[in-house]
Formats: structure tokens, C-alpha cells, sequence
């Protein structure tokens, strides 16, 4: 689903207008962005939750030329289903 089929969907659902619901989801995304780059995890009930994980930097060696590399630290955002999201699939 893509963002406009979900505002639609969304608006149609609660009879609201969609350019509220595309400010209330921005606002949402906002939010949630926020808190994952101060590393805090959220939890929305009965969907699931937003973490983020970092990776350690390494050092790997190239397969072709030999030569090894160090590659900076990584942080990735994970999505933990909730269970009750998973039992309804």
C-alpha cells in the first residue's frame, strides 16, 4: 500500500479530511524519527515496536585484490511485530 491508498483508506475509515490525516501521519513520522535518532525505542500497542541497532565498525578483506578495508559503524532501524499483529495474518 502506498502513501496515498493508505491517507485515502485512512480518511475514509475515520470521515476525516485527507489533508488532516496527511499531517496527523507526518506528524507521526515525525515523531517516530525523532525518537529513533536519540536511540530510545518506541512501542505503538497492538502493532509493535521501532528500535535501532548499531553495528560495530570491522575490518573485512577484499576477496579480489587482497587488500583490507575498515568499515564505519552502521545504524539500522528494526520492526518487532506485535503478536497479536502477527496472529491475524
Amino acid at each position: 500500500m502506498d502513501s496515498k491508498t493508505f491517507t485515502t483508506t485512512l480518511s475514509k475509515t475515520l470521515a476525516t479530511d485527507s489533508k488532516e490525516i496527511m499531517a496527523m501521519t507526518e506528524a507521526l513520522s515525525s515523531a517516530i524519527t525523532a525518537a529513533l535518532c536519540d536511540r530510545d525505542r518506541v512501542a505503538i500497542p497492538s502493532f509493535g515496536s521501532f528500535e535501532t541497532r548499531k553495528e560495530d565498525e570491522k575490518i573485512v578483506t577484499d576477496a579480489i585484490t587482497g587488500k583490507r578495508i575498515l568499515l564505519p559503524p552502521v545504524v539500522e532501524i528494526c520492526f518487532t511485530p506485535a503478536t497479536s499483529l502477527l496472529k491475524k495474518q
